[in-house]
């Protein structure tokens, strides 16, 4: 079967849209969307594929789903490449995450910090840390309200890091410094 056009401009246009179809389907089955396999069931939300060291070095390439990230209040004026992570108050949601990410960046002169986190993972596995000029501090306890004071941190770069492993979770992370 064959196709004639009185107009050259509709086939043109024909013609176009058949390659753009085509270039993104092509992209589509192309793109290499990483994913870690939540593989130690619904109910234990320990991480089982990402390591503390992953975490605290943030060395696991991440990817998100359907997230939302939105940022608040005072800087403490980090200039590396966390600049949107550092405000006072963090909102991020994502209904499926794999890998590390930073959320929080903190650089002070003052002598005392205070992170409470309010969060919620419905599913998959999460760690959420904190380190102190890349050592590893603390962590959050998940699916609930807790709070971490650090001490004796003036001068020092202070960041909250998640792990997540097929993570479908909401959190609010706010900062005071004191």
């Amino acid at each position: 079967m064959f196709i004639s056009f009185k107009n050259p401009i509709e086939k043109s246009k024909i013609i176009i849209a058949v390659i753009a179809i085509t270039v993104l389907i092509t992209a589509l089955f192309l793109t290499d969307i990483s994913d870690i396999k939540d593989t130690n069931g619904a109910d234990d939300f320990l991480l089982s594929q990402i390591s503390l060291n992953d975490i605290i070095n943030n060395s696991v390439t991440s990817s998100e789903y359907f997230s939302s990230f939105k940022n608040s209040g005072n800087s403490s004026f980090v200039t590396d490449v966390y600049r949107d992570k550092d405000y006072d108050i963090i909102q991020y949601s994502a209904k499926k995450k794999s890998g590390t990410s930073v959320i929080s960046a903190t650089h002070t002169n003052k002598n005392a910090v205070i992170f409470r986190l309010d969060n919620k993972v419905v599913s998959g596995n999460c760690r959420i840390i904190v380190t102190v000029n890349n050592e590893y501090y603390d962590e959050f306890e998940l699916n609930c309200s807790d709070e971490i004071t650090l001490t004796d941190i003036a001068n020092k770069t202070i960041y909250v890091i998640m792990g997540c492993e097929s993570t479908d979770f909401e959190l609010e992370l706010h900062r005071e410094i004191i």
